[in-house]
């Protein structure tokens, strides 16, 4: 099985660097921010997440590891589709973290539910406010007039949205702007318009922000979290593609 890392600091994403996980949860640095840590490079089968670090992909400085569970809520928008949505839930019901998905596909999410120990759907406006503890929760609801979900302590909510098909500046930033009090966005294509919104937003510099302006590489995301971004290549192994891949086959409107 490989190994995963921890990372309990406030940072919801980040790159890994050595020492290797061992199972104990990482200490914070002397400034009070969270110690690099390792993730490996796949070598299993099926890939499981730490309680609170899940390992996303490849960026250009190594393994990039998102920090799904802290101490404060971390409110996650997908705009990318649901490939990475339903590879970090999988991950996350995998390492034995509850999973809760709102959501009226049913077959788009089954194929990934069923590989947790406690990983269930719900359906339509299902309240979550009496679970305290760890948590993922994915809102892939139909999107009319749908707020962004609060999360608890020590929770994340991965909500699952879909991007204008075409927009002109104004209206990329009012879409965006929408959603400014998520902790981190995931786009998986980024035009002139929304990479300047999202700058704006999330307070991205002209340099990252003309790098997501150029477009993104085939089966990429950009991960963009308050002051930064990074380029992240999505990996699955075989069996977690096979798993998704069934998913997405047999997934319906909403």
């Amino acid at each position: 099985m490989a190994r995963h890392a921890a990372g309990r600091g406030q940072d919801p994403s980040s790159y890994a660097a050595p020492p290797p996980f061992t199972g104990a949860p990482a200490t914070r640095g002397a400034a009070g921010t969270p110690p690099p840590i390792e993730e490996p490079a796949p070598d299993g089968p099926l890939l499981p997440a730490a309680l609170s670090g899940a390992y996303l992909g490849s960026g250009r400085r190594g393994p990039f590891v998102m920090r799904l569970l802290r101490p404060t809520p971390t409110r996650v928008l997908v705009f990318s589709g649901g490939f990475a949505a339903q590879l970090l839930t999988l991950r996350s019901a995998l390492s034995g973290v509850p999973v809760r998905v709102l959501s009226a596909r049913s077959s788009a999410w089954a194929p990934v539910l069923q590989h947790g120990a406690d990983a269930r759907l719900l359906p339509g406006e299902t309240s979550l406010a009496g679970h305290s503890g760890p948590l993922v929760v994915v809102d892939d609801l139909a999107e009319q007039r749908r707020a962004v979900r609060e999360v608890g302590a020590w929770q994340c909510l991965l909500d699952v949205r879909t991007l204008p098909h075409a927009a002109g500046r104004d209206l990329a930033l009012a879409f965006v702007q929408a959603f400014a009090s998520a902790d981190v966005a995931v786009f998986g294509v980024l035009n002139h318009d929304l990479a300047g919104a999202a700058a704006r937003v999330w307070g991205l510099d002209e340099r990252t922000t003309s790098e997501l302006s150029a477009g993104l590489p085939a089966q990429a995301v950009a991960v963009v979290t308050r002051g930064k971004a990074a380029v992240v290549r999505v990996d699955a192994t075989p069996t977690e593609a096979q798993v998704l891949r069934s998913a997405v086959l047999h997934s319906g409107a909403r």
